[in-house]
């Protein structure tokens, strides 16, 4: 699995850095994605990374971003953690990072 790189010009002021972003921890989430996905605890922990920073992109950005396959899978189960997730997002972000999926109407056109 590749990291993914904070590369975006930040658009929106939020109170954090990207780096303390990435000191938020949460080992049950981790091992969450262990055993889902059958990955070892290096792999687990960088998916959790990569979420973190796509959260981040997410709310700095102000046109919606998709994620790709792995990064969703990750932003749902962090989802589930629905007081830790909404916890995460105010302390970080200042405001709830929503989930919306793709509509049809979203996807591009032939």
């Amino acid at each position: 699995m590749n990291s993914i790189e904070l590369t975006l010009e930040r658009t929106v002021e939020v109170p954090c850095t990207p780096e303390d972003v990435l000191r938020y921890r949460h080992p049950v989430l981790v091992r969450r994605f262990q055993d889902k996905l059958g990955i070892t605890e290096e792999m687990a922990e960088q998916l959790f990374e990569d979420t973190k920073k796509f959260l981040y992109l997410c709310a700095i950005t102000v046109e919606p971003i998709a994620p790709n396959e792995p990064l969703d899978f990750g932003w749902h189960e962090f989802i589930l953690f629905t007081r830790d997730y909404s916890n995460f997002c105010q302390q970080y972000f200042g405001r709830f990072i929503h989930h919306r999926p793709r509509h049809p109407d979203d996807l591009p056109t032939k």
